[in-house]
């Protein structure tokens, strides 16, 4: 991740340990994904807890990089204020 903002400067990384609450946002969208793809898995294939087992950890180890990014990207956009109409250049 980029450590600040190539459009207004601003610093991604506000103090040591800031994203550490990111793990609670990237823990609720693998549960979500679960959630999906178990129900996918169960609409298609049919229940056989093996299939939906294989299916959630294939999903979630394969969509891991983007959770991560995603998780931390929601993460910050919790604490930093965006302005759309703000003009720097």
């Amino acid at each position: 991740m980029n450590t600040h903002c190539s459009f207004c400067n601003e610093i991604y990384e506000k103090e040591t340990g800031f994203y550490w609450g990111a793990m609670y946002v990237s823990y609720a969208l693998a549960v979500a994904l679960s959630v999906v793809i178990g129900v996918v898995v169960y609409a298609f294939i049919g229940w056989h807890p093996f299939y939906m087992f294989i299916s959630i950890i294939l999903g979630i180890t394969l969509c891991s990089p983007i959770v991560f990014r995603l998780s931390r990207t929601i993460w910050l956009y919790m604490f930093i204020d965006y302005d759309e109409h703000i003009n720097l250049k």
